[in-house]
């Protein structure tokens, strides 16, 4: 399949992925033979060289592109490989469903240039996630939001600035204080916890669940505030 989308590209592809591999992935000597992919045994490093293919694709006018990611989905998803691939990038998953749902939504809405800084944080806390880090997954979703509420226009240090800012312009309304209110004891805890432990293993420590949860909450909230309108009412628009 990759050889039909470099067909008649392939010197351009074959410069693309290496500029890719060495500049955005940080490594020097990028293996350029896919065969040899084969042997690659460091799941981070196969999904980089993955990644690295698709924006190099992208660099060269490839057609096709957007059913090669659904061709790799496909395949993940048959092997039951716990990551998806969105817009380029893989993120780990939890639920089909939740992913779909919330993940997705959120991290294509966040694509607009407005969102950059959300966006990077959200896929931090989500690649935290795949790396065993729930304490730090939890603070970068945390940091998303603030991006998002900035991009927003609201003025604040903090989320709990930022959220009395948005009320005051309606974009939330004065009863969803309680769900930021959550939202920051669940931040505190995390970085309490982390800070007391020094440990994220350590019994009692934030764990994955902890993480997707936060993650869900705040994607979800996130896909309800980027995608606009005033909250008059309760309910999610």
């Amino acid at each position: 399949m990759t050889k039909s989308l470099v067909y008649g590209h392939d010197a351009r592809f074959e410069k693309a992925m290496c500029l890719v591999m060495q500049f955005r992935m940080g490594i020097e000597r990028p293996i350029l033979a896919s065969g040899a992919w084969l042997n690659i045994d460091d799941t981070d490093l196969s999904l980089s060289y993955l990644e690295a293919a698709i924006i190099a694709f992208k660099d060269v006018g490839a057609r096709g592109v957007a059913e090669f990611e659904e061709w790799i989905n496909d395949v993940f998803a048959s092997h039951r490989i716990a990551f998806r691939m969105v817009d380029g990038e893989f993120v780990p998953i939890t639920s089909d469903e939740m992913h779909v749902e919330v993940v997705e939504p959120a991290l294509r809405l966040l694509i607009d240039s407005r969102f950059e800084a959300a966006h990077g944080a959200y896929l931090k806390a989500l690649k935290e996630i795949g790396h065993d880090d729930a304490g730090d997954a939890i603070t970068d979703a945390g940091t998303a939001l603030q991006a998002t509420l900035a991009a927003l226009g609201c003025d604040g240090n903090t989320i709990g600035a930022l959220w009395t800012d948005a009320r005051r312009r309606n974009l939330v309304a004065p009863h969803d204080q309680n769900l930021i209110n959550g939202i920051g004891k669940f931040i505190d805890w995390a970085s309490a916890d982390r800070s007391t432990t020094g440990d994220a293993h350590t019994h009692g420590a934030a764990n994955r669940d902890d993480a997707w949860l936060m993650v869900h909450v705040v994607g979800a909230l996130i896909v309800r505030l980027a995608r606009g309108g005033t909250r008059g009412v309760i309910g999610i628009k």
